[in-house]
């Protein structure tokens, strides 16, 4: 899947999008999201000659995405644009990314992986933003 050409990634147009995507999945899955915060931190190297950090949070309360440091501890996927653009685009999966290096990943990833699910929502909004 291609990503959308009209729409530059990672401007705060792709920013809402993404948003309006993850909140669509999860309405339309049987996934319930926990009252506690999940969050997943991304940042992205090498992004107009600078790092950009975003944060996705989601609970049953709301889904967010804010932009700042990664909060302590919290799973964060660190990433450099090329490649960030090659998943988007399906040129590269995340396992293959990892394996090559091309993605590291540091903090807690137990509350991620405890809801598999939410992994899969999230790559596929990312996909479709």
């Amino acid at each position: 899947m291609q990503v959308n050409p009209v729409v530059e990634v990672l401007s705060q147009e792709w920013f809402q999008t993404l948003k309006h995507n993850l909140e669509k999945a999860v309405a339309d899955s049987d996934v319930r999201l926990p009252d506690e915060e999940i969050v997943l931190s991304q940042v992205i190297t090498k992004y107009q000659d600078n790092t950009l950090t975003y944060n996705i949070i989601m609970s049953s309360q709301e889904i967010s995405i804010d932009f700042g440091q990664p909060q302590d501890g919290s799973p964060t996927l660190l990433i450099d644009y090329s490649t960030y653009l090659d998943l988007l685009n399906g040129k590269i999966d995340i396992e293959n990314a990892i394996f090559l290096g091309k993605i590291r990943a540091k903090g807690d990833f137990q509350s991620l992986t405890a809801h598999k699910q939410l992994l899969q929502i999230i790559g596929n909004a990312l996909a479709l933003s």
